[in-house]
């Protein structure tokens, strides 16, 4: 288990982000994830400026854009079963009910994710994006993977 973990904090020092084992996205969800400067870095995002945002969607809509610099298909696929899927983000959720063998499927999980990520090649990269209405600031800097090209 500590070669796995220390192959994802190695990860996380090469894109100078953050792995945090006991964290929590959506609405509190247990997981464990990769961060930068408090949120989860993200793949494939959506383009806020042809996008309605995310908390005016209807349940069941999935029309989207991608902001098509950031895109790559090869994400989606290699994304574990249990990552988090409200948003596409380097987070993978943990089971409420056996929480201890669960930290060590989701450690596997992203373990694997990270592997598969190094083999297609990745950079961090930082875009702008809206903001909720409850938070101060106007635009927000959010970070996301892009495959090197």
């Amino acid at each position: 288990m500590n070669i796995k973990i220390n192959k994802i904090i190695q990860f996380c020092e090469q894109i100078d982000a953050e792995f945090h084992i006991h964290t929590g996205c959506g609405l509190g969800r247990p997981c464990i994830g990769i961060i930068k400067e408090s949120g989860f870095i993200s793949y494939n995002p959506l383009n806020d400026e042809t996008n309605i945002e995310p908390y005016q969607m209807k349940e069941g809509e999935d029309e989207c854009d991608y902001i098509a610099e950031l895109y790559c298909e090869e994400f989606d696929k290699i994304k574990p079963s249990d990552a988090y899927h409200k948003f596409d983000c380097l987070a993978v959720l943990l089971s409420e009910s056996n929480k201890d063998k669960n930290y060590e499927e989701a450690i596997d999980q992203l373990y694997e994710w990270v592997v598969a990520l190094e083999k297609i090649g990745v950079e961090l990269v930082h875009y702008k994006s809206f903001t909720y209405p409850w938070e101060e600031n106007e635009i927000r800097k959010v970070y996301s993977l892009r495959k090197k090209s």
